[in-house]
């Protein structure tokens, strides 16, 4: 009898421990994949990345980025390039035992992205054109040693099944500023050869992303160009029938007057 209560407290006590372990770890390890994402992807992107945390869930396998958001270039004084209020990535969990990061899904909930363009430049040309020049698209090394140096610090390969970037906005900069929709951004089987890199999987997404941005852009351009050519007819059809009145209050006048 004692000794089944003193296996019985035994096991209690392993049993709180591994409770407490779970809940503690994913807290403990969102803390640190948070810290992580705010100091790999300003090296990538080369601008300020915010995370106000994360969330892990090991039997689901997945991670919860909340408020995510991508700062400007400098330059460009809109509130950020891109905000998301949540980023839910869902991993492979076997791969991710092998060491592999394999993304079954990433999945982008209701971006916010702002667009900012100056006479030759945007902000988004500005991001893109920078991460080409950190991380060029055709770049050759020397040697072996070499290659072994970029690969470090490019990371291992990336594989990520869908990519869905869905009920986005764009904010365009023109003025006070436009409010319009962004169409669905959807991708498959990116780095499914294993030879995507973690910076040619940012390159591929965000010239996707941003494909749908200029969509959006230029049919508010052209929404804009069609209004200012109504409103210019509109003021040539007053300024026609102000000149038409004025006609007949001349003539009127010379008929009062009797002559010209």
């Amino acid at each position: 009898m004692l000794k089944t209560n003193r296996w019985a407290r035994v096991l209690a006590k392993v049993a709180a421990v591994i409770v407490a372990i779970l809940i503690v770890l994913p807290f403990v390890l969102g803390i640190f994949v948070a810290g992580t994402i705010r100091t790999v992807a300003p090296q990538i992107l080369g601008v300020p990345v915010k995370v106000k945390w994360v969330s892990l869930s090991f039997l689901r396998g997945r991670v919860g980025v909340h408020g995510f958001e991508i700062g400007n270039p400098e330059g460009f004084n809109t509130p950020y390039l891109l905000h998301a209020g949540k980023v839910v990535v869902d991993l492979h969990v076997p791969d991710l035992l092998r060491g592999k990061t394999h993304i079954e899904k990433l999945h982008v909930i209701g971006p916010h992205v702002w667009y900012h363009r100056k006479l030759t430049e945007s902000n988004l040309s500005v991001l893109l054109d920078g991460l080409d020049k950190r991380f060029p698209k055709d770049e050759k090394e020397e040697d072996d040693s070499k290659d072994k140096k970029k690969e470090k610090k490019k990371g291992k390969p990336v594989v990520i099944d869908h990519f869905l970037f869905d009920e986005g906005t764009v904010g365009v900069k023109f003025g006070a500023g436009v409010e319009v929709p962004l169409a669905k951004v959807e991708l498959f089987d990116l780095g499914k050869d294993g030879a995507f890199m973690p910076v040619q999987i940012v390159r591929v997404v965000l010239g996707a992303v941003f494909d749908s941005v200029m969509h959006a852009v230029s049919a508010v351009g052209g929404a804009a160009v069609d209004a200012v050519g109504a409103a210019a007819d509109a003021v040539g059809a007053a300024a026609g029938a102000v000149g038409d009145a004025a006609g007949s209050l001349i003539k009127g006048a010379k008929s009062l007057l009797g002559g010209d």
